[in-house]
């Protein structure tokens, strides 16, 4: 089968009419320990306490601890919880997109941010490559980053490594692990428990720290100078950022032409790979738990200003992987689970 060429729709307006998407719900949550290490639990969450200007965001470089940036793991997590929420009486839309949130938006890489699926139109020089599988009626996403390309990455970040701390700082500054109660005693306590130096594990940059609150999502900002000291905080309204950002003069996107090219690209995408699915055949045909059949991986590639190149790899394991422990790069003992 040749590649199948998807290219960027011709959206060239904002008054068009938006896709109809529903403000996102909670379902499952869960927390990787340091030992990266799934507890389904909020083990891992912060809770806001808000950082103070003046705040030293050098303080602890050198002493933190990093996730090993040469490990893939894939959508495992992901997975897990899917089958913790089956288990609990949840159940799946079939025709459903699922994958991480950075994989909709964007990735942190030697650029400042590159574009992913929701901000494609705007994209004019990063490319990118995901695989893309059907299994059991939904579309699977995760990154196609190879090992080579890992530890070029690692090389290009030492040379803005502290930049990149001061965004971890920031956020150890601005949160506590204590949650927070009524009264004085309990919030001064959470106030000493966190700085940076105690930093254990980091698994993304935060320049922003995120607070939800009773009226909307809130992200907290904050400003440097040149020596990582906090001058400045600023907080914004989630909901209302789209509307500032279009008020603004030679803006550098539109949220309503990224949820159009947004819209346009994922349909595409679902239409080709819903139909490589080899679930709803082998169920119509006995559904023996012990012949599975084979899953078919593709690879999506994006290409600056033209779109997306897709490419049937057929019975696809990734490197480094067992492929007795994978049903294409989804783990084989999630696939079982949820055809039981």
């Amino acid at each position: 089968m040749s590649d199948i060429q998807i290219p960027l729709p011709l959206v060239q307006t904002s008054l068009s009419a938006l896709p109809m998407y529903q403000s996102p719900h909670l379902i499952a949550t869960y927390s990787h320990l340091p030992d990266r290490s799934i507890q389904h639990s909020d083990a891992s969450i912060s809770y806001h306490k808000g950082a103070s200007i003046g705040d030293d965001l050098k303080a602890g470089y050198g002493s933190y601890i990093e996730r090993d940036p040469l490990l893939n793991e894939h959508l495992d997590g992901l997975c897990q919880s899917l089958l913790k929420y089956r288990k609990e009486g949840g159940s799946l839309k079939s025709g459903a997109l699922i994958t991480w949130r950075g994989m909709l938006t964007s990735y942190y890489t030697t650029s400042p941010y590159a574009c992913r699926l929701l901000t494609a139109a705007f994209s004019d020089r990063d490319t990118w490559e995901m695989n893309a599988v059907a299994f059991n009626g939904n579309v699977y996403l995760e990154d196609h980053v190879t090992k080579e390309e890992r530890l070029k990455r690692i090389e290009e970040e030492k040379a803005y490594k502290q930049q990149s701390y001061f965004g971890y700082s920031f956020e150890a500054f601005s949160t506590t692990d204590v949650k927070p109660k009524a009264g004085k005693t309990a919030l001064e306590k959470a106030k000493k428990r966190k700085r940076p130096s105690e930093i254990a594990v980091n698994t993304n940059v935060q320049w922003c720290c995120v607070v939800k609150s009773k009226i909307g999502v809130k992200i907290e900002v904050g400003f440097r100078d040149a020596q990582g000291t906090l001058i400045n905080l600023e907080t914004f309204m989630t909901s209302q950022i789209p509307r500032t950002i279009h008020k603004t003069p030679n803006a550098p996107w539109d949220a309503a032409i990224c949820l159009q090219t947004f819209e346009a690209l994922v349909a595409q995408v679902l239409g080709q790979v819903i139909t490589t699915d080899p679930i709803p055949t082998w169920k119509s045909e006995g559904a023996d738990l012990s012949s599975i059949p084979e899953a078919t991986v593709w690879r999506i590639k994006f290409q600056p200003k033209q779109g997306l190149l897709m490419k049937k790899l057929g019975a696809y394991t990734p490197e480094n992987e067992d492929p007795k422990q994978r049903w294409g790069f989804l783990p084989l003992s999630f696939v079982e689970k949820m055809l039981e």
